[in-house]
């Protein structure tokens, strides 16, 4: 019995195999062909920002078919020359692995370690105000901002002042923020309108003698201060 190991491509040829019994012997050959492992390599859109989707692509310099099978970390698993994992998080940021056989049942191997870069912590503030009243809306948690109203752009910093309310109707404006990294959160701050009050003034009279006294009543808010002449 003999046992090669660690079959090299030159080991590919003519094996004979000489018995002898007695006086006889015969020659017995054995024909033996040697392929190559295919050569695979794994490309992908790497890096990739927390929640985006993750590409990985395979390719080999051989020609012919060759199927792929696909290992990752939490599980994953893929077959086919593209693999793709939809919304990626930090824990996906570790080694992807890639089996490719060939027509010969050669196996090849690559493997590819794949960085998952983390989103901005964006906040931002939502407020209550009066109709006619500008507003302040403020985010923060990111590098640079972009603020959008419905219709256009309103500011690229971190704070932005929005229209009046005319109507009681809410208002939201969304921030998007960047990181260093590139990578991108959204937020969206809310304006909820109040009504300006409509007070009323109910008095004794309008007109008065002096040394009387005057009667004021006020409704229609939650609040009053009272102003007149001679330092009322």
């Amino acid at each position: 019995v003999q046992t090669l190991t660690q079959i090299p491509l030159n080991a590919q040829g003519l094996y004979q195999l000489q018995t002898t019994f007695g006086p006889c012997s015969i020659i017995q050959n054995y024909s033996v062909q040697v392929f190559p492992l295919p050569q695979i390599q794994i490309t992908s859109n790497q890096p990739v920002c927390e929640f985006h989707s993750l590409q990985l692509t395979a390719s080999n310099t051989a020609t012919g078919f060759i199927q792929y099978q696909w290992s990752g970390p939490f599980n994953f698993n893929a077959s086919g020359a593209v693999a793709n994992r939809d919304s990626c998080s930090q824990n996906y940021n570790r080694i992807y692995q890639v089996w490719g056989t060939d027509a010969h049942g050669c196996v090849g191997f690559a493997q590819k370690p794949i960085q998952v870069l983390p989103n901005p912590t964006l906040t931002s503030i939502s407020l209550t105000n009066c109709i006619n009243a500008f507003s302040t809306l403020q985010a923060q948690g990111a590098a640079s901002y972009t603020w959008f109203s419905p219709v256009s752009i309103l500011s690229t910093q971190y704070s932005v002042s929005v229209p009046p309310l005319q109507q009681m109707v809410s208002q939201s404006y969304t921030v998007i923020g960047s990181a260093s990294n590139g990578c991108t959160a959204q937020s969206v701050s809310w304006v909820f309108p109040k009504a300006i009050p409509q007070p009323s003034i109910l008095a004794s009279s309008s007109l008065a003698c002096l040394g009387d006294s005057l009667y004021f009543e006020a409704t229609g808010a939650l609040r009053y201060e009272w102003y007149g002449p001679d330092g009322f």
